[in-house]
């Protein structure tokens, strides 16, 4: 029996007798893990797997409130015009050639009236081409005093072209078309006077005129819709001596007795008289 007890692992420490009350004795005196006879089973705590750390989220009051984008401030309108600076070189030139052009015509006018053209007849062409164009009584007249019809129209073309190219030119001396179209527009609301002596000026050619009725079509423009001055005007006014005052220039009365000035062949011709004329246009309260 002691062999068949051991196959099991049971010892003689056990069952060394066939008494079972001694069986029991030894039995509780051996070790609970022998007595068990199975795999031992060790109790132990398990480990708690650590848990992910989370990114704290903010909660949706947390959140910060996505602000809109401003829209940038777009210039405005009526505000954004400014006085004409001094006359560029090539609006210059492009004044020059129409000069040199008109001198040129004047010539040909008078060859063709000591080739027989009346002074009727050259008064009367002039009138048909600024109308409705040159009648072929006229053209027949011109062909007489030696030009052909093909030279009067390719003489005409010319002149135009260079009188459209200056035209081009003063719009974008005065900002572009859109500006341009603005002084004249309010020009023509305020004082239509004002645009008839630009298209003077613009006919004859007279850069400094054009500069100045321009300037003040801005300068009006302006105080009507109260834009603010771009500069400190008076740290840019010139100081004058507490013991001398600065001589008060009279400004004009009305646009009719400026533009007489600027018709005058002393504004075109005299410095010192054109200062005074824009000094004068300066203090004018129109």
């Amino acid at each position: 029996m002691t062999d068949i007890y051991a196959e099991f692992g049971v010892n003689n420490a056990v069952l060394s007798s066939t008494d079972i009350a001694e069986h029991e004795q030894n039995m509780l005196a051996l070790d609970v893990s022998a007595r068990d006879g199975d795999d031992a089973i060790t109790l132990g705590t398990l480990e708690e797997e650590p848990e992910a750390e989370l990114e704290e989220q903010p909660s949706e009051e947390e959140q910060p409130e996505e602000q809109p984008e401003e829209a940038p401030e777009e210039p405005s309108e009526e505000g954004d015009l400014q006085p004409l600076p001094e006359v560029p070189d090539d609006l210059k030139e492009s004044s020059e050639a129409l000069s040199r052009y008109a001198d040129g015509f004047t010539a040909l006018r008078d060859q063709a009236i000591k080739n027989g053209l009346t002074e009727e007849m050259a008064a009367r062409i002039e009138a048909e081409y600024e109308a409705d164009g040159i009648s072929e009584e006229s053209y027949k007249a011109l062909e007489a005093a030696g030009y052909s019809r093909q030279f009067v129209d390719s003489y005409i073309q010319g002149q135009e072209s260079l009188a459209d190219q200056f035209v081009a030119k003063v719009v974008n001396y005065a900002g572009g078309q859109e500006k341009f179209d603005r002084v004249v527009s309010h020009m023509k609301s305020t004082d239509p006077e004002s645009v008839e002596a630009l298209v003077e000026a613009m006919e004859r050619h007279d850069l400094k005129a054009i500069r100045t009725i321009i300037n003040l079509g801005v300068q009006s423009h302006t105080k009507k819709f109260g834009k603010a001055p771009a500069r400190n005007i008076a740290k840019a006014a010139p100081s004058v001596p507490a013991s001398r005052k600065a001589p008060a220039v009279q400004g004009y009365a009305s646009r009719q007795e400026m533009v007489a000035d600027m018709s005058k062949s002393e504004y075109r011709l005299d410095p010192a008289f054109r200062a005074k004329v824009e000094a004068r246009v300066a203090a004018s309260s129109f």
